[in-house]
């Protein structure tokens, strides 16, 4: 599935997320927001469902959402 790729906040809001896991030493989650970063970006699945996110991501916190 390709759609359009996310918005740049999106994008923007799971790298700087990803940084944090890495930080704090979270690497599992750190890995799994660097995939859905990249499928962000590529237009992926992942993309279709949150790329288009209405309001703000990182207040949102839609990366640690995505997560679980």
């Amino acid at each position: 599935m390709r759609d359009r790729p996310a918005r740049p906040e999106v994008v923007v809001a799971f790298r700087k997320q990803v940084e944090w896991c890495e930080k704090l030493g979270s690497p599992f989650t750190a890995r799994l927001l660097e995939a859905a970063a990249a499928d962000l970006e590529s237009g992926g699945a992942i993309a279709a469902l949150l790329g288009q996110w209405p309001g703000d991501p990182a207040a949102d916190a839609l990366a640690l959402r995505y997560a679980g």
